[in-house]
């Protein structure tokens, strides 16, 4: 059947309710949007989805790992996601960037990877509200991705980040004070990035 972007827009939480659902299979349909509230009460133990050929979604009650996708993901697409305490989003090709508030409703959660995504410094400048939305998050993992540089004030909101992980991005330079207020950190990588010059109060 055909699942379109109508439906994408003006049906969020399409499998709300859906509680034991364990395998979910949308391959061959048309859509390039993920729904607001995809994932809102689908699936409260183990599912695993399949969305085309190259993209799938692992899902249980605390965490939600995403793969390969190349869809547009919506404001709202995490909605209803309260008790999440992980999230990977791994290896996609984004129709667009992330949109600011993208974690809104994620107030739990305490790890969130975004490894292998080709994000810019742009990109995440973009996110930068949403970070500080995530005011409990333990672990953030950026490597592999396209960073030349990180926008200053990137992690101000994170004050309880004790893992931070930005090897393999091709950093050139860090702006001062980027890493002041992470006063829980006692894992930080900047492996393999190239880095010619440490700011003399990183």
């Amino acid at each position: 059947s055909h699942f379109s972007m109508l439906y994408c827009h003006h049906l969020p939480g399409p499998f709300k309710g859906l509680s034991q659902l364990q395998s979910l299979d949308l391959r061959g349909n048309n859509f390039s949007t993920l729904p607001i509230g995809m994932f809102d009460g689908i699936g409260s133990g183990k599912l695993f989805a399949t969305l085309d050929e190259e993209s799938y979604f692992w899902k249980n009650e605390s965490s939600l790992r995403l793969v390969g996708l190349n869809f547009e993901l919506p404001v709202g697409v995490f909605d209803g996601l309260t008790m999440l305490q992980e999230l990977s989003l791994t290896s996609s090709s984004l129709k667009r960037p992330l949109p600011a508030g993208v974690f809104r409703d994620l107030t739990r959660l305490e790890k969130l990877s975004l490894t292998n995504n080709s994000l810019s410094t742009i990109d995440l400048g973009t996110l930068q509200q949403s970070f500080q939305q995530l005011t409990g998050l333990r672990e953030l993992d950026l490597q592999n991705n396209n960073l030349e540089t990180l926008p200053a004030g990137i992690f101000e909101g994170l004050k309880d980040l004790q893992i931070l992980d930005l090897q393999s991005n091709g950093l050139k330079m860090l702006p001062a004070g980027v890493f002041s207020n992470l006063r829980y950190l006692h894992n930080l990588s900047l492996r393999n990035n190239g880095l010619e010059v440490l700011p003399s109060r990183a």
